[in-house]
């Protein structure tokens, strides 16, 4: 179990140093040159030297565990070293190849020996398996054999590129330059590209092309630009203006475009250098900036629910966690389930965005659990102050964003290097990016939005309910709350209106889409009873999906309340639905001067894996989503 007070107390007693001079034994072709020159510190260490250490630690995860046959590098292992890993991911391989180059330029290892075993990954890479240059997100580390019948992954294959370009770069005019671009040049970028120019998150063997698509923003931005440089299978440049720029957050009094987990807004920043640049849309440099101040403001807010939070103990992004693996957000999370877990490498992956709040959370987390959470590699890589549990194991790609992100905060080095290969000046020219001017003209304060003239501003509307079962009239109309940036729907909208008797609450909707499908296009609805903010598969809370099939659907549905209706009629323009919910399923009834939280929604789905919504009002806050509201009238 953690113990703040104790794990502190036994730190600031110890002050020993040891300079460990350390050896890895696998690599029987590498031999003087494979010993490390790093001082690993042992008992407190001070915190104008902390990033110094943790740096050295990552990168000790990176040379210790990769195979010493094929030089790839393991998905995960043991925290303390001890477990012997035959999985590698690509993502984690290509953080590696980076992390040679950084501890060469830092003199932890020489340079001969950072060439030798980055060319014996290169190498082997030429070899194995792979799809029109893309590879497997997960494979076998001796034999490089495609495992668990994973996705050929385009944005792990994307980050392994990160890194050979940055090897191809630091080495030039060498071998490893040769093969890495070699490497780089036969990957068919347009292979996953659907006709709207967005791409597929990946293809498998088995089933072809995934749903899931690279259209909203997150990490896919190194994946686009990585293809839009390439001259032998370059992305149309309309691929970049493919993707939507949203959702558009405001948070506090921060503008910026949104996706939860924070590594989303950090693997393109670790070798892309957007500081100071824009493209037709946003500052991306300033949005993680933004999206990481966020994520920590809304950590503070929530540390009355959980008191371990603060100032200092915050942090949220993919990690391990007490139940299995988990994508924990910021704002906003109730969709998520949050439990009180912290991930170091949250704020270790965003220290070149906010140096000194990053730095102090690290090193509070260092102070405060000790060796309960500080390991061979640096932090576990994820534990709950709340109630002790602490992860057995770090992950590659966690321990790789916070080296390379401590190297670009420190001089700089991995934007330098890699911004320096044509492949990085071809993507950021034929995406428009231009430099920004010291006035930041086009930009509102705290705003990563170009072009934005106008804080979104968000109410909160009501609607009211007659009494009476529905009749044909004028229904209200379904506005979509999206902002900013998001695309509109154009061929697809909507009204709606509600009336109210005894034993139903009913809403009709027209929808107008001339293509619709009925059997993934819908109305929805969201009801919350007591008026106190929608929270995601809550059990006071409902959600009730109307399928144009007919169908319904929704986390409130099971065998005891099917007594939910729905009438489905097609129209010129589209369908018409009618539906009826019983009040005794909602555990309430209407009544004068009381509003429920509620809201409908239009989904349309294009393509699969590819879904637009218009909202009425959906508006998702720190612990719950806050709803329009609802009255009823007689």
């Amino acid at each position: 179990m953690l113990n703040a007070k104790m794990k502190k107390c036994t730190l600031l007693t110890t002050w020993l140093l040891c300079v460990l001079y350390v050896t890895v034994s696998p690599w029987s072709r590498i031999e003087a040159a494979d010993e490390l020159n790093i001082e690993f510190r042992e008992g407190v260490i001070p915190k104008d030297q902390f990033l110094d250490e943790l740096a050295k630690r990552c990168f000790l995860f990176f040379w210790d565990k990769a195979d010493p046959d094929t030089g790839l590098l393991p998905d995960r292992t043991a925290a303390d070293g001890s477990q012997v890993t035959n999985v590698s991911s690509s993502a984690a391989t290509g953080f590696g190849l980076t992390a040679y180059c950084i501890a060469a330029d830092r003199g932890w290892i020489s340079r001969e020996a950072a060439y030798e075993r980055t060319e014996k990954v290169l190498r082997f890479l030429m070899t194995m398996e792979h799809v029109e240059g893309h590879f497997y997100h997960f494979k076998n580390m001796q034999s490089g054999e495609r495992v668990w019948q994973c996705e050929l992954s385009n944005i792990d294959t994307a980050l392994l590129m990160g890194g050979v370009l940055t090897a191809a770069e630091y080495f030039k005019g060498t071998e490893v330059e040769e093969i890495g671009n070699q490497l780089f040049d036969r990957v068919r970028w347009d292979f996953l590209m659907r006709d709207d120019g967005i791409l597929s998150m990946g293809w498998t063997p088995e089933n072809g092309y995934l749903n899931a698509a690279w259209g909203n923003y997150s990490e896919l931005m190194i994946l686009y630009l990585l293809g839009l440089g390439s001259e032998t299978y370059p992305l149309p440049e309309k691929t970049w203006h493919a993707w939507e720029r949203g959702p558009v957050m405001v948070y506090g009094d921060r503008v910026y475009l949104n996706c939860p987990p924070l590594f989303t807004h950090q693997y393109s920043q670790g070798y892309f250098d957007f500081r100071n640049k824009r493209d037709d849309y946003a500052d991306y440099w300033t949005n993680s900036v933004l999206a990481t101040e966020a994520n920590r403001e809304f950590c503070i807010n929530l540390s009355d629910q959980f008191k371990s939070w603060g100032e200092n103990i915050w942090g949220l992004t993919a990690s391990d966690g007490e139940k299995g693996y988990r994508a924990w957000g910021g704002p906003p999370a109730p969709l998520e389930s949050l439990d009180g877990t912290v991930v170091p490498c949250a704020a270790g992956g965003s220290v070149a965005f906010k140096p000194d709040e990053c730095l102090d959370a690290l090193y509070a987390m260092y102070t405060q659990y000790g060796d309960e959470i500080w390991k061979k590699f640096g932090f576990v890589d994820a534990f709950n102050p709340e109630n002790g549990w602490v992860a057995s194991d770090v992950i590659g790609i966690d321990v790789g964003i916070t080296l390379v992100m401590i190297a670009n905060m420190q001089d700089g080095f991995v934007w330098d290097t890699f911004m320096k290969h044509p492949v990085a000046k071809r993507g950021m020219k034929r995406a428009g990016f231009v430099e920004i001017g010291v006035n930041r003209e086009g930009f509102m304060p705290n705003s990563s939005i170009y072009g934005l003239k106008k804080k979104p501003v968000s109410y909160r509307p009501n609607i009211s309910s007659k009494y009476g079962k529905p009749k044909n009239g004028k229904a209200r109309f379904l506005g979509s709350t999206k902002l900013g940036l998001n695309k509109a729907i154009s061929d697809t909208g909507g009204w709606f209106k509600s009336n109210w008797d005894q034993n139903y609450l009913y809403f009709t909707a027209d929808v107008v889409d001339a293509t619709f499908d009925d059997k993934t296009d819908r109305f929805e609805v969201y009801i919350d009873p007591n008026n106190d903010g929608l929270i995601w598969n809550g059990k006071e809370d409902f959600q009730f999906i109307f399928y144009a099939s007919g169908r319904i659907a929704g986390w409130s549905l099971d065998k005891k309340n099917r007594t939910v209706k729905s009438d489905v009629k097609v129209t010129k323009k589209g369908f018409q639905i009618e539906v009826a919910i019983p009040w005794k399923i909602l555990g309430t009834r209407p009544a004068k001067d009381v509003e429920m939280g509620f809201s409908a929604a239009i989904a349309n789905q294009k393509k699969p894996g590819d879904v637009s919504k218009l909202d009425w009002h959906f508006q998702p806050k720190d612990r719950s989503v806050e709803l329009g509201a609802i009255s009823f009238t007689k």
